[in-house]
């Protein structure tokens, strides 16, 4: 790829079956879409997440609760969880910790990664999830 900011869709799915039978993680709400690839003069790349306040009001309608996301980490290769640190509140991803898959039909490349999440709870503890961010490039080659 070239030198460059390139905006990517992407999506975050439970890694675990819950009872509301959506394949879709809250977290995916908890961040600026689309995310940005950063391609830097040597060839690499960091995805860069910028996390949003979330707003959810409760069961029966009458509190609304925000919350913003404290603390995410990514798998690394050797399957261990490493912080994504980055500046102004955002978080980085290095691109080669994603693993890939290119369809050569659709001109389509999905990168995934498992990452770790830390978000408050109405109650003031902490909750600790896993999801699986995945990336869609399309025709960047």
């Amino acid at each position: 790829m070239v030198l460059g900011d390139y905006p990517v869709a992407f999506v975050i799915q439970k890694t675990e079956q819950s009872k509301d039978d959506s394949p879709f993680s809250m977290a995916d709400r908890g961040f600026e879409h689309p995310a940005v690839l950063n391609v830097s003069q040597d060839g690499t790349g960091v995805l860069t997440l910028k996390p949003v306040t979330i707003e959810r009001r409760n069961l029966m309608e009458k509190i609304l609760y925000s919350g913003k996301l404290m603390k995410l980490e990514y798998e690394t290769k050797s399957d261990v969880f490493v912080p994504a640190e980055g500046e102004d509140g955002r978080y980085e991803i290095p691109a080669d910790a994603l693993q890939y898959t290119y369809h050569k039909e659709e001109r389509q490349m999905i990168g995934s990664v498992k990452l770790k999440m830390y978000a408050p709870l109405a109650n003031k503890q902490l909750h600790v999830r896993t999801a699986a961010l995945s990336i869609l490039m399309h025709g960047f080659w």
